[in-house]
């Protein structure tokens, strides 16, 4: 029961910054909806950043121990991808834009996240030296929900080319604003969480 609380505290928090940030790159467009003005473009970096950081600091606050719980981190992955299989489907009846656009936004932030998340699980659970080893086992984030969720985006964009149209003006600047709000958002969620070093004692 707890587990299913937290994956739909995260859910629901990781939709309304998506779709926040998909909003503000709308309503700030110009030619393309990427290519707009340069206060849309820091407003849905500033909200991709404060959600990733957002996301982080709950996943920490909701966990039993010192780390994020693996089921919960899993479990939200996959309700990402029904939220998007189930709004894809509703595009695919209604055929509406902005219902196109923002799913479009959601998958294309959700592959790349996924693609990095897949990448620190693969290192993370594969250390070489036995100190690590035994860190990773204390956290134990498989690689696979990961792998999956990065599929499955990347299939959700496939069936939304008439919205993106495999444009590269629309697909780099999505992905530079996913890849850069999150190593932002991780490294302020790490300041915010950071331990006070102690002071040494002084004679």
């Amino acid at each position: 029961m707890r587990t299913a609380l937290h994956t739909a505290a995260l859910a629901i928090w990781d939709t309304t910054f998506i779709v926040a940030a998909a909003l503000i790159l709308w309503h700030n467009a110009g030619d393309l909806v990427t290519t707009g003005s340069l206060a849309g473009q820091l407003g849905c970096f500033a909200a991709l950043t404060t959600g990733v950081s957002v996301h982080i600091l709950l996943l920490r606050i909701l966990a039993p121990g010192q780390h994020p719980d693996p089921r919960v981190v899993m479990w939200t992955q996959f309700t990402h991808l029904a939220i998007l299989a189930a709004a894809t489907t509703a595009w695919i009846l209604l055929q509406d834009y902005f219902l196109g656009w923002v799913i479009t936004f959601g998958a294309f932030v959700a592959a790349v996240a996924g693609a990095w998340q897949l990448i620190a699980a693969i290192v993370t659970s594969s250390p070489a030296d036995p100190e690590r080893r035994a860190t990773a086992r204390r956290r134990p984030t498989a690689p696979w929900p990961f792998a999956v969720s990065t599929l499955v985006s990347v299939a959700i964009i496939a069936v939304l080319h008439p919205i993106h149209a495999w444009n590269l003006s629309i697909i780099n600047p999505v992905a530079v604003q996913a890849s850069g709000s999150l190593l932002l958002g991780i490294l302020v969620a790490a300041w915010i969480t950071r331990r006070p070093t102690p002071r040494t004692a002084t004679t």
